[in-house]
């Protein structure tokens, strides 16, 4: 009996060591009819002046190199967001030097790899995550920069599979860590916003969502937001209304998209000892001055939040459980809402519209004339 287990333990040991050595050394693999070029959009410089975009082209490049561990994947889909128009503008983020290519995320599918363990992934439907080249036809990122796709998520649906849902989650994350059990949304009819409010609902996480315009409290209500906790800013009380909303559900930390005066007034709003996490700057402008008072008096805290620092600092294991759980919600509770269809020789015209009004104006961009794969 002990020899037989023995013996099974020592087989097993053996083809385990053999698939393992298979997996390691796989040698690349590129499909045979991969073309030689693709099509990039492509930064060459700022903008000039304080309007409009950089010196964005369209542009023939060759196919890029795929190092091991890496993952080349058609792009089928690629969404347009705040980040994505403030690198094309010149002014986040920028790159280490011009030319540069755009865009931070979008989906499709693994057509070849580098060669090593990433092999299991060929062929597979995913989400993906780049310093900057989803507006291409093809893009080759690192394994871990990707998420595989459930079989009812859309590739329009997985292009937003990372930033927006990443952000919404690590935030209530981070939230919750430092003890807050509410919070202020700032921008909340946009897509994030929407999906933040969506995702606190479900996730038994108040938050106050916070809207300039009346159709947009009406349409947060429409997806399932409390009236009363939609407050609008143009209102002449709004810091008031604000304050007494965070008081009604115990809101102690703000998520600010807009910074500029957007995160005074809400610091002013919310109650002693509350935090304010800017993580964007959809004003284009600096946080306005802050009363020592509120810093001294009332100990409020001011501090930024970005998804790439916050990913640089959790561990692998929490890293793991975060896509994890995007991947169970995307399409659901963090779905995202486009409005507008383009091509990546439109993507010039339609993001000034977008740039215009973001809310129900979302644009996702399609690389490749089929979505089929």
């Amino acid at each position: 009996m002990v020899k037989s287990v023995v013996y099974a333990l020592v087989v097993a040991a053996g083809v385990a060591a053999v698939l393992y050595n298979q997996l390691i050394n796989n040698k690349a693999y590129l499909p045979d009819d991969l073309p030689k070029t693709m099509k990039a959009l492509r930064i060459y410089g700022p903008r000039v002046g304080n309007k409009g975009l950089g010196d964005l082209r369209v542009e023939t490049i060759p196919m890029p190199e795929v190092p091991k561990g890496h993952l080349l994947i058609k792009v089928m889909s690629a969404p347009v967001n705040p980040s994505d128009v403030y690198f094309m503008q010149g002014t986040y983020s920028q790159p280490a030097s011009y030319p540069s290519g755009v865009g931070f995320e979008g989906s499709g599918v693994v057509i070849g790899h580098g060669g090593g363990l990433v092999q299991l992934l060929l062929r597979q439907r995913v989400s993906f995550f780049t310093s900057g080249a989803s507006y291409a036809e093809y893009v080759v990122v690192p394994f871990e920069n990707v998420v595989v796709l459930s079989s009812h998520v859309s590739y329009d649906q997985g292009a937003s599979g990372v930033v927006n849902p990443m952000t919404v989650v690590g935030m209530v994350s981070t939230a919750r860590w430092a003890g807050h059990k509410a919070a202020v949304s700032t921008a909340a009819a946009s897509s994030l916003g929407k999906m933040l409010m969506k995702y606190g609902k479900m996730e038994g996480f108040p938050i106050i969502n916070v809207v300039r315009r009346e159709e947009q409290r009406e349409l947060l209500v429409s997806l399932g937001a409390i009236r009363e906790d939609v407050i609008l800013s143009t209102d002449k009380n709004y810091i008031e209304q604000l304050s007494e909303a965070c008081l009604r559900v115990g809101a102690t930390v703000a998520l600010d998209a807009i910074s500029g005066q957007s995160s005074v007034d809400v610091l002013q709003a919310l109650p002693p000892k509350s935090e304010i996490y800017v993580y964007g700057a959809l004003s284009n402008e600096p946080v306005a001055p802050i009363s020592p008072f509120l810093l001294m008096m009332e100990e409020k805290t001011v501090k930024g939040w970005h998804l790439k620092k916050y990913f640089d600092r959790i561990s692998f294991i929490s890293k793991f459980m975060m896509a994890m759980k995007v991947k169970e919600l995307l399409g659901k509770e963090l779905s995202t809402e486009y409005n507008m269809e383009a091509s990546i020789d439109d993507i010039m015209t339609v993001v000034p519209k977008y740039m215009e009004n973001a809310t129900n104006n979302k644009i996702v961009v399609h690389m490749h004339a089929t979505q089929n794969e």
